[in-house]
């Protein structure tokens, strides 16, 4: 699945450039009963469920932060991105314990955007050393904004405030999509989005 290469993608770079510190965040999900992953986005997928339908109201419209940066987080992603709940024992975790990125609900690209930089100012007003320490978002999706919110905008005002918006297009074979995406990474201040349809291809990019 599409979720299954996306986090075999995002394992290799958080083992293979340790040197570099990443926090992680995630389309907004609540946490539901443990169900079987299927091929319905709007269905819950492990113990995660997403928003079913724009507006995605209900804090559907924006995103979670999952691993905040520290200098040995490592652990703590790779958690995320193991294929497994990290439950401990053979029977399925309770709400809010799958410990697993998985694919359910909606793409609040903008508002997710938004959160980030909330985010990003409380740790850099913080950081003594925010001065010459560059952060950045890195946003990996396979969709369109589907929360009626303005991607390009909530780009550019990262940009503003500094922190540069990449943009990975991850099996996104619509042209219209990639313009999108296009768009999203111009107004991010990074010139165009990369494309990627695989794990290794994800990697790299």
């Amino acid at each position: 699945s599409r979720i299954f290469q996306a986090r075999a993608g995002l394992s290799d770079v958080v083992a293979g450039f340790g040197e570099v510190e990443y926090g992680l965040m995630r389309f907004h999900q609540r946490p539901s009963a443990f169900e079987c992953p299927t091929t319905n986005a709007s269905s819950s997928s492990g113990g995660w469920q997403g928003a079913g339908a724009s507006p995605c109201g209900g804090g559907f419209s924006g995103g979670d932060v999952l691993v905040g940066f520290s200098p040995e987080n490592e652990y703590d992603l790779l958690e995320w991105m193991d294929n497994s709940t990290n439950y401990p024992g053979s029977t399925n975790p309770p709400a809010a314990l799958d410990i697993e990125l998985r694919g359910s609900g909606t793409t609040p690209i903008a508002g997710a955007l938004g959160d980030a930089r909330t985010y990003l100012n409380g740790v850099r007003a913080v950081d003594p050393a925010s001065s010459c320490r560059p952060y950045g978002v890195i946003l990996i999706t396979d969709g369109a904004e589907t929360c009626g919110g303005s991607p390009t905008t909530a780009a550019r005002q990262l940009r503003t405030a500094g922190y540069p918006v990449n943009v990975i297009g991850f099996a996104t074979p619509d042209p219209t999509g990639r313009a999108n995406l296009d768009a999203i990474a111009s107004n991010g201040g990074t010139g165009s989005a990369l494309f990627a349809d695989d794990a290794t291809a994800l990697s790299a990019a």
